[in-house]
């Protein structure tokens, strides 16, 4: 639930938007306890060819090449596939580092910017496929949503605890995969008469929970780095 919360005190406050038991949050936190054990013991099976976490988890990139590629030429089946490919690449990089026991700092940081490589890639394919604006805005947005927090740390001690706001990867991960889903079956559809292109309008969607999120990031940051939030 969004919600405003007006912070009152002898002196002037700004108010901060509050994220607060998020549903997309709650429904892929639900989907992350339920895959653990399969993706643990299908990292497992990985860890036997002796592969790098680090070059494991690069081919991500690979397959969001082949995702943007097939989205550019508006083939939105064969792209949601290997999006879908690359979602489960991303999962299961952290269970075969710690199967063959290579969990490190460097692995956890090359494995966010590999995930921040794949959604501009893909989202670059939807930009040659003719939603260059719908492209730009959540991509635009993501960016200032993921340099709020580094920025944060750099003025002040942040442990990485996560955030309650909306627009977190996961979250733009979750809507991408169901607003491409939903296009493969009704391509667009009708509004005042206007037929719209469905992506086009889960892309919109995104991008506003995107910069909804980026300002309650800021409200949220200010609280951290004026002492008012513990962290």
């Amino acid at each position: 639930m969004l919600y405003v919360w007006y912070r009152i005190s002898p002196e002037p406050r700004f108010y901060y938007l509050y994220h607060n038991h998020n549903i997309l949050n709650m429904l892929g936190e639900k989907l992350r306890q339920k895959l653990k054990k399969p993706l643990e013991k299908i990292g497992s099976l990985i860890a036997k060819t002796g592969i790098n976490p680090n070059i494991f988890s690069s081919f991500a990139i690979l397959w969001a090449v082949i995702a943007a590629y097939f989205i550019a030429n508006e083939n939105i089946t064969i792209g949601f596939i290997f999006v879908i490919l690359a979602a489960i690449w991303d999962a299961l990089d952290g269970s075969l580092a710690r199967a063959e026991g290579k969990v490190s700092k460097f692995g956890n940081y090359l494995d966010a910017l590999i995930d921040r490589y794949v959604e501009i890639i893909i989202y670059l394919g939807f930009a040659f496929a003719g939603f260059q604006i719908e492209a730009f805005l959540v991509i635009s947005g993501s960016l200032v949503v993921s340099y709020a927090k580094a920025r944060t740390a750099i003025i002040t001690q942040v442990d990485n605890h996560g955030w309650p706001t909306i627009g977190e990867r996961l979250d733009r991960l979750v809507l991408l995969i169901i607003a491409m889903l939903i296009s493969i079956f009704l391509p667009s559809a009708k509004i005042f008469g206007f037929a719209v292109s469905s992506m086009s309008l889960f892309l919109y969607l995104i991008a506003i929970i995107v910069y909804i999120g980026s300002v309650q990031r800021i409200f949220y940051a200010k609280e951290i780095i004026e002492g008012n939030k513990k962290i």
